[in-house]
């Protein structure tokens, strides 16, 4: 079986927690100074679609919308909580061809450390058929032993690695008729992939899982 084709140097993700990129950590909760200082200044930026409610804002003026930090050239946006200027989520882009974000994005090479499952030791006198079961998150520094998944990971085998119960996916139709729909895929850890018809991912968001 030929070797899967070499990737730069990755940027690493803890579904939940955060990224480490060029050395630094960003971590879910960060404020946007430290995305300035880490990443630099954006590329561009954008107000979050659908995540404002303007009628409402206008009887709160202390409501101000979410929005995107753009950094198309590594591949990654950050989303900012509008009122408190904190990072919620880390969205990155893979640009596979026949989405329709492709070439707006660079590739970003990001690398999931998952800890490997770990099946419990027998007990004496009797057989173990105990199921694995998942140890807790890995920090962001690669542990030994533990899988790896990247850029070049489909979603078949993401599925397989990680032993998840995926619940019903969220589908999202494209802005156009040319591009598939896609569908979301939410990990219990604080990671949702975006999924094309042929098995790619299109995206990974690094978020908090409790909401």
């Amino acid at each position: 079986v030929p070797s899967l084709w070499p990737i730069p140097r990755p940027l690493d993700v803890v579904p939940g927690e955060g990224v480490a990129i060029r050395g630094r950590k960003l971590l879910l909760g960060a404020s946007a100074q430290d995305v300035y200082s880490d990443l630099g200044a954006p590329e561009s930026q954008c107000v979050r679609s659908g995540g404002f409610d303007a009628q409402q804002a206008e009887f709160d003026h202390s409501r101000s919308p979410d929005y995107y930090l753009n950094y198309p050239s590594l591949g990654i946006d950050v989303l900012v909580h509008g009122s408190s200027h904190t990072v919620s989520r880390f969205v990155l882009h893979t640009n596979q061809p026949g989405h329709e974000l492709f070439c707006r994005y660079s590739r970003c090479f990001y690398s999931i450390n998952v800890p490997r499952p770990k099946r419990p030791e027998p007990s004496a006198g009797s057989a173990s058929h105990a199921s694995s079961t998942l140890e807790t998150a890995a920090p962001i520094a690669s542990e030994k032993g533990a899988l790896q998944l990247d850029v070049r990971s489909s979603w078949a085998e993401i599925k397989q690695k990680l032993d998840w119960s995926v619940a019903e996916p969220f589908d999202r139709e494209a802005s156009t008729p040319f591009f598939g729909p896609t569908k979301f895929y939410s990990s219990p850890n604080g990671a949702v992939f975006e999924v094309m018809s042929n098995g790619l991912i299109a995206s990974v968001t690094v978020c908090d899982p409790s909401g």
